[in-house]
């Protein structure tokens, strides 16, 4: 029995890889670097999780909460898929380098190097893609999606957008 229990918990830990969590306090920031090489900066009350093995063929796949600052490890010769889940939308990334900012009642994609597509998760709308210097914001709350907008860095994104 013991070692029949053994054997299966086994194959329950290499069928279903382990779950990897990276949380922020309230002010804290955190590097995490993703198991294909991505570097990911955690901002402050965020988590993020992440699957601790990928595999080389399949969508590499995080869920957020709160804001990261993505750094995505190219998969070209793969054609392997990134995507970013939030509560609101699914960010599938095409480019290399964005931010996503899922808080309160908004989640807002800001692109700064590539290309981003955006699929609103309770839509059936067309995707939505970013050019390098657009944001785009979206609250689930008002149902309200804000066309992008070009704007000249990340710094700006926080004192330029309008409030929805």
């Amino acid at each position: 029995v013991l070692l029949l229990v053994s054997t299966s918990l086994f194959v329950l830990q290499y069928l279903n890889p382990a779950e990897l969590i990276a949380k922020t306090a309230f002010g804290e920031r955190k590097e995490i670097t993703l198991p294909d090489g991505s570097v990911v900066t955690l901002n402050g009350n965020s988590t993020l999780r992440y699957f601790a093995d990928w595999s080389e063929e399949e969508t590499r796949v995080v869920q957020l909460q709160g804001e990261a600052y993505f750094k995505v490890e190219k998969k070209e010769a793969l054609n392997t898929k990134f995507q970013v889940l939030t509560k609101d939308l699914t960010v599938e990334i095409l480019g290399t380098v964005f931010n996503v900012n899922t808080r309160l009642e908004r989640t807002r994609v800001f692109l700064e190097e590539g290309k981003v597509k955006l699929n609103l998760d309770d839509q059936t709308s067309s995707e939505i893609f970013l050019e390098p210097g657009e944001v785009v914001s979206f609250s689930a709350k008002r149902k309200l999606l804000l066309s992008p907008q070009k704007i000249a860095n990340e710094l700006e994104v926080s004192l330029s957008l309008i409030h929805i």
